[in-house]
């Protein structure tokens, strides 16, 4: 698995500096559709998952995220994010409106990236299905 990863790392980072690094891996993982389908609990093996599939979650995104930000030597944490389906900005039929009021709180993960003197929140979630349907 760790081939794969060198092999994304190099594809979306050889002969950039340093913040074009950021900036091409940052891009890249968000276009990578969203699917709720890895339901794997281990980092690394999320990553693995990830990009065997070619889509993914919140989780299997931010890890394979934190762990190409940490090949760049930048100092990265998990933020987990509270959230509610029901106070989502996503347009729902109708008939699922109703089933999200009845979903409990769900949490969502993020990366906080040390960028200079500087904790940036990185979310890298969205893909552009997702940006069209108004959730990114």
């Amino acid at each position: 698995m760790t081939s794969l990863i060198n092999e994304m790392f190099a594809a979306e980072s050889d002969g950039l500096d340093t913040r074009q690094r950021m900036i091409s891996i940052f891009t890249h993982i968000p276009d990578m559709p969203y699917s709720f389908g890895i339901t794997v609990h281990h980092p690394k093996k999320q990553t693995a998952h990830l990009l065997e599939a070619g889509k993914g979650s919140c989780g299997p995104k931010h890890c394979l995220l934190a762990e190409m930000f940490r090949k760049l030597n930048l100092s990265v944490m998990y933020a987990t994010i509270p959230f509610s389906w029901n106070d989502s900005d996503l347009r729902y039929p109708s008939a699922l409106r109703k089933y999200a009021a009845m979903v409990p709180i769900a949490h969502h993960l993020a990366c906080r990236v040390q960028i200079g003197c500087r904790r940036m929140l990185e979310d890298a979630t969205g893909d552009p299905l997702s940006q069209k349907a108004g959730s990114r």
